[in-house]
């Protein structure tokens, strides 16, 4: 508690029925009725996205910054072996990995859901 007393915000009640996602985020997945939430139009509740393909054009956009990018560069580097790894990064390196030229980070280490890291280009 010591640590959200740092912060200003007020805790709003939003009933049940009117806030149907975190509603069903609280529940234990074995009890949750998925026929009680609405889907969104952009994805149903049963499509899964099981693969991405990036094309050659997005990825020399996404991998011409990486190295000199202000957030991932220094991550960058020491996964394609340019540089030792500082320690200021040793604690959170291990959730990122570089395939293929792109980096990847996962917020759960061994989690397949993993995120591309997209460096801040001005194009």
């Amino acid at each position: 508690m010591d640590t959200l007393a740092d912060y200003d915000y007020d805790i709003q009640y939003i009933e049940g029925s009117h806030n149907v996602v975190a509603d069903a985020l609280s529940r234990p997945p074995d009890t949750l009725n998925l026929d009680s939430l609405e889907a969104t139009e952009e994805l149903e509740l049963d499509e899964t996205v099981t693969e991405v393909v990036v094309v050659p054009e997005l990825k020399d956009k996404l991998t011409s910054g990486l190295a000199t990018d202000p957030v991932f560069g220094c991550v960058y580097r020491v996964l394609a072996q340019e540089e030792e790894c500082p320690q200021e990064i040793k604690h959170y390196i291990k959730h990122f990995k570089l395939d293929d030229g792109l980096l990847y980070y996962a917020a759960i280490i061994g989690d397949d859901f993993i995120r591309v890291c997209v460096p801040d280009n001005p194009e």
